[in-house]
């Protein structure tokens, strides 16, 4: 989980801003996957796996937010 923060930091993903005092903030969590990218029986062949995400479900439209977008990652090589 920590080396997925840093990688979102290091990389400007987000920022910190002040929030309106008539905006309720998003809340989010942490999710969590187990990845055998061997398909190995072994223990030590596992990749823990962690994403941040905001629950945006709990938004109205029209009130909290008008578009939406959907995240897309480029990965360079």
């Amino acid at each position: 989980m920590q080396t997925e923060l840093e990688t979102l930091q290091a990389n400007n993903t987000w920022q910190l801003v002040p929030r309106p005092k008539a905006v309720r903030p998003i809340k989010t969590r942490w999710v969590y996957k187990l990845k055998n990218p061997t398909n190995s029986t072994l223990i030590k062949d596992v990749v823990f796996k962690a994403r941040f995400v905001a629950k945006g479900f709990e938004q109205l439209y029209g009130l909290e937010y008008i578009e939406t977008f959907a995240s897309v990652v480029k990965q360079i090589a």
